[in-house]
């Protein structure tokens, strides 16, 4: 998991919670998938700062999403269309432009991600 300390602000305006919020993130993990045109990107918050069960999914806060974008400099970051969030992570897609941005840590050449690459080389 590659660092990520900081303070990400919610509006209110998700469609299953109403909070505004400062929210800690802590981490995140960038997954590219076999097409590597696309990928996830995982964002890890704090849970002592937003508490799914009292505050709700912070999935399609409009503000997050627009911190998150800021924070790494790109528009190519949407929130996931299976709607991922767990109780300490938001998952997003992220497409070609944000995966080569990203191509230079070591989350995209982690030991899974090429263990798979070989296998599907060996097809």
């Amino acid at each position: 998991m590659q660092a990520y300390l900081d303070k990400i602000v919610t509006s209110g305006t998700g469609l299953w919670s109403t909070k505004i919020k400062e929210v800690k993130t802590y981490g995140y993990e960038v997954s590219a998938y076999t097409s590597g045109d696309s990928g996830e990107l995982r964002v890890y918050f704090d849970m002592n700062t937003w508490d799914i069960d009292e505050d709700g999914l912070i999935y399609t806060d409009d503000a997050f999403l627009e911190s998150i974008r800021v924070a790494f400099g790109t528009s190519d970051i949407e929130y996931s269309e299976q709607g991922m969030q767990g109780a300490d992570f938001v998952s997003f897609d992220v497409g070609a432009e944000f995966l080569r941005s990203e191509e230079h840590t070591s989350e995209l050449q982690s030991r899974l991600h090429l263990v798979c690459r070989l296998l599907l080389e060996k097809k």
